[in-house]
């Protein structure tokens, strides 16, 4: 009997949608906010924004190891389209994209040892 090899790491999510599943990339993310059970995944390279009926906490267990940081209560960034992160004030972090978003304090410290 052949085993069956599964892959080394998944590169994608599947966000289901009215009966039509969607393939997203990991790497095309930028950021996933959240409002209550709605979180929207936004695309860096597109304009299109994904709605799912999902917690913000299981994209940031399922994304976990994968260049994800939960810079917020309502906020999921991939740290690899970090631009700058600006502490004078309050903390406040701008994506390669020009995206602005607060960094909550207890999450500050953490985010420097990541990046």
């Amino acid at each position: 009997m052949k085993s069956i090899k599964k892959s080394k790491e998944q590169r994608y999510i599947l966000i289901k949608n009215k009966g039509v599943i969607k393939k997203i990339n990991i790497e095309d993310i930028s950021h996933i906010t959240c409002s209550g059970y709605l979180s929207t995944i936004h695309l860096l390279n597109d304009n299109k924004n994904y709605s799912h009926c999902k917690l913000l906490k299981e994209y940031e267990v399922e994304l976990m190891g994968k260049g994800f940081y939960r810079i917020n209560r309502n906020t999921l960034i991939n740290i690899n389209y970090i631009f700058e992160i600006n502490f004078i004030n309050k903390p406040i972090l701008e994506l390669i994209n020009k995206l602005k978003f607060r960094v909550s304090k207890r999450r500050k410290k953490e985010l420097l040892l990541i990046i």
